[in-house]
């Protein structure tokens, strides 16, 4: 009996330590799909020599923001940095070829997201 209601204390002791899950990613704000570049929650597509610029936040399920870090998997072909307000990422695109983006939330990957880097066009002639 009395392991019994050890592992009932135990348990209700973790459940209550387990905090709010990861619910979703959104993806906005973006600057630079005028040239062509856009995001999605699956796709990142840049040219070459160009840069797009959006706001994505990871919230949990009380839908609190949570701590972003976004990492590629290549960065010669794209390099993801931090842009000066929170929460904001530059996606530049450095030379042709294809990489991931990895986004992770308080530390843990949430989405992996394919990211395209595209020759510059031919100019008009």
């Amino acid at each position: 009996m009395r392991t019994h209601i050890f592992f009932l204390a135990a348990a209700a002791l973790a459940s209550v330590a387990c905090g709010p899950d990861y619910d979703r990613t959104d993806i906005a704000a973006i600057v630079g799909g005028d040239q062509g570049n856009e995001i999605t929650k699956s796709e990142v597509t840049v040219y070459e020599g160009t840069i797009l610029k959006a706001h994505i936040e990871s919230r949990n399920s009380d839908n609190e923001v949570m701590n972003n870090v976004l990492e590629s998997s290549n960065p010669n072909i794209m390099e993801v940095d931090y842009v000066i307000t929170a929460h904001d990422f530059s996606f530049q695109g450095l030379k042709p070829g294809n990489t991931n983006v990895v986004i992770k939330a308080n530390g843990e990957t949430v989405l992996i997201i394919e990211a395209h880097v595209l020759p510059q066009p031919e100019a008009a002639k």
